[in-house]
């Protein structure tokens, strides 16, 4: 008959007893607990800090974890376990060879071989600390002080100029430890550092900069940028920190102004070089309001952030961060916007980041094809984002949207065209959603307005007319005066800018009977606006003038009447000069916008470009802009060369400590090319280019020979004179 008593001392042979196995548990679960879970400073000996260094929080960590409410636990948890299967303290424990039967003979009862496999199995196989009451706040408010102090650590290495291998291991190190911290906060601890990298980049997607970190660790020697190595471990502790506060999400929708740079200026006033409004977020986020939605603007651009700290303005109160989150997009500042989209996403996956804008519409494809970016709103966007907004908060397919671009599969998928929206019931733009005091209207109370959209011309080098296809809609110009006149009273606004990209439309037909509702409401105002020279005459000068007009900027792009008609912007140059003097005499200021580097352009070429801004200057000209010639998404110009740039907008240190006329020109039409059209000059070239002819311009000196003048300032700037006279 089969012995069905419990085991006792009567079987020989033992290895240990339960006694002593669970002393040996008892140890092997605090070490398991202070090398997995608290632990989170080095752990090999090859590690440039020693363990001593992190042993009194390796200490306060486990004693704080392991309360007493945890060790009762624990012990409750074993005294189960011995009850249960009937095992005391004396009771003797085998081998594995011999309860599985391979020592049969010496006579251990099948039942009692059952009960023991039970018995480690239940003792080694549950884990004490998913049901333990202890302290996990502390534990978990520990890691996140430890995350804390990893960036402090880092911020404290870019005060180094120079360094070397220990400085590049202590970065290092200052990454690897909160990781550590943070898959604890996660309940997936990790040790090592390779493992915890492994791990970490597969579960957590977006950190693709980790290995790499690894690996400057393990071969310090082949960094190859101090700067880079920084920038990616303090972008990567900084997002930990952010998502270990465990963001909470509302319905709501934030719109960001994207920023001039990825990394902030601090010297520079961006709104000092180009106050332009975001008028087109206004817009979009006052229609949606008017519908009972949560819409706000984060101006990131007015407020001189950078990429890492607007995710870190976005994620400021984690307990309430905006479900929807959109951005304004051009060519110029795509970059941007898929840094910033990158950095949300790894900080929360679940976010919806939508683009909008030139670069959205023209280029939809290259919007979304990095992954961040899941929407694009295509063409004009209040309507159609409007009801993006709805069906994403109602959890509806976004499928088959009107004006809604979106990846899937790897392939483009595009909504239908969506019908142009009237502009004679659109709400007027709530500008309480942007930083007036102190930013805006820290100069003046001036307020930007649009009373067209569209164009009705199509040069070959500008993409307006596909963005706004249809030609020119106007708003009734009484509701145009209409919302100025709310604007003087609700913001004080001293002056206007009527952002149109030609508000002088039909030979001035929309300017007429703009003054004319002025006149009509017996409303008076200071305010500026962008026309074409040919779509001017004296006796409208002067009308403008009379009406309260200070500025008027003219696009006249060349100086060359040959690249006038291959540009398709077909200037009587004469009478465009005419058009300027005009407005000087009837005391307006007069700014100029040109372009170098066409195709095909000779030098003779651009030096009658450079010399007409000069007479025009001698004639009252009071400012100029210089751009290099870029083929944007959607141009012709970008068709004709088989060339297309989707960035352009970079601030160069130089330029902002730079103080001359073309240092601060620079500024703000920082427009920097990736590629040159024109086969005389490389993208750098041309840069200097732009340079050299805001510096005629300034010293209103006429170019004898382009070349021979041009290479003399470069010698200069390249002797390091720019250099200089920067900093001094």
């Amino acid at each position: 008959m089969e012995d069905r008593r419990p085991l006792d001392n009567r079987y020989s042979g033992p290895l240990e007893s339960v006694d002593g196995i669970l002393r040996e548990f008892r140890l092997r679960l605090q070490n398991t607990f202070a090398d997995s879970l608290v632990y989170l400073g080095t752990t090999t000996p090859q590690d440039e800090f020693s363990r001593g260094e992190a042993a009194d929080i390796d200490v306060m960590l486990v004693f704080e974890a392991l309360s007493d409410a945890h060790l009762h636990y624990v012990e409750r948890m074993i005294q189960g376990l011995m009850q249960k299967y009937r095992v005391s303290l004396d009771t003797r424990l085998y081998e594995v060879a011999q309860l599985d039967g391979a020592d049969s003979g010496r006579g251990i009862p099948l039942v009692n071989r059952f009960l023991l496999h039970r018995f480690l199995r239940d003792l080694y196989g549950r884990n004490p600390f998913a049901e333990a009451k202890f302290d996990g706040q502390q534990l978990a408010e520990a890691c996140k002080a430890r995350i804390t102090s990893q960036q402090e650590r880092i911020v404290e290495a870019l005060s180094l100029v120079s360094w070397d291998a220990a400085q590049i291991r202590q970065v290092c190190q200052a990454v690897f430890d909160a990781v550590r911290a943070f898959l604890i906060l996660e309940n997936e601890p990790r040790v090592g550092k390779l493992d915890a990298a492994q791990y970490f980049q597969q579960a957590y997607p977006g950190y693709e900069e980790l290995l790499p970190i690894y690996r400057c660790y393990q071969r310090p020697e082949d960094v190859a940028s101090w700067a880079d190595l920084l920038l990616d471990a303090y972008a990567l502790v900084r997002h930990l920190k952010l998502r270990s506060s465990r963001p909470t999400r509302t319905d709501a929708v934030l719109l960001v102004n994207t920023p001039s740079s990825l990394m902030p200026h601090p010297r520079d006033d961006y709104l000092e070089r180009d106050p332009n409004m975001p008028l087109g977020l206004v817009c979009i986020a006052s229609y949606c309001n008017e519908e009972s939605h949560s819409v706000s603007i984060l101006d990131a651009y007015a407020e001189n952030l950078g990429a890492l700290s607007t995710v870190d303005r976005i994620f400021q109160d984690p307990t309430r961060v905006s479900r929807i989150i959109g951005f304004n997009c051009s060519s110029p500042n795509v970059h941007i916007v898929h840094r910033i989209a990158h950095y949300l996403k790894r900080v929360d996956p679940h976010l919806v980041v939508v683009c909008g804008g030139p670069h959205a519409t023209l280029a939809p494809e290259h919007t979304l094809a990095q992954g961040d970016v899941e929407y694009a709103v295509v063409g004009e966007g209040e309507q159609t984002f409007l009801e993006l907004v709805e069906r994403i908060f109602s959890n509806q397919d976004i499928k088959g949207l009107s004006g809604v671009a979106s990846m899937r599969n790897g392939r483009l998928i595009c909504g239908p065209t969506r019908q142009r929206l009237s502009l004679d019931h659109i709400p007027l733009p709530d500008f309480r959603l942007l930083p007036l005091e102190g930013r805006y209207f820290r100069k003046r109370r001036r307020i930007y307005l649009h009373a067209t959209r569209g164009c009705d011309r199509n040069c070959i080098f500008c993409s307006v007319p596909k963005c706004w296809e249809g030609g020119v809609r106007a708003i009734p110009m009484d509701l145009f005066v209409k919302q100025i006149q709310l604007c003087q009273q609700h913001y004080a606004a001293d002056e206007f800018q009527i952002v149109d990209d030609n508000f002088s439309h039909q030979k001035g037909t929309i300017i007429r009977s703009f003054l004319s509702a002025l006149d009509s409401a017996n409303a008076s105002l200071r305010w500026k606006c962008q026309a074409r020279a040919d779509q001017l005459d004296s006796e409208l000068i002067s009308l403008m003038a009379l009406h309260g007009c200070f500025e008027i900027d003219l696009g006249i792009e060349s100086g060359s009447q040959r690249l006038q008609k291959y540009i398709r912007k077909n200037l009587d140059l004469t009478a465009t000069a005419q058009v300027v003097q005009d407005i000087c005499d009837n005391g307006m200021l007069c700014k100029a916008f040109f372009m170098l580097g066409f195709p095909e352009e000779t030098y003779a070429e651009i030096a009658e470009t450079i010399n007409y801004s000069v007479n025009l200057k001698h004639a009252g000209l009071k400012d100029v802009a210089f751009f290099p010639v870029m083929p944007f998404p959607g141009t012709e110009i970008a068709e004709i060369t088989k060339k297309t740039v989707f960035q352009g907008a970079i601030v160069d240190e130089a330029d902002v400590l730079d103080p001359s006329f073309e240092g601060r020109h620079l500024r703000k039409y920082s427009a920097k090319p990736e590629v040159s059209l024109n086969e005389d000059f490389t993208p750098d070239e041309l840069r200097m280019l732009v340079r050299f002819a805001y510096h005629t311009f300034n010293a209103g000196q006429p170019v004898t020979s382009l070349k021979e003048n041009f290479e003399s300032y470069v010698a200069v700037e390249e002797e390091g004179v720019y250099g200089s006279s920067a900093v001094s």
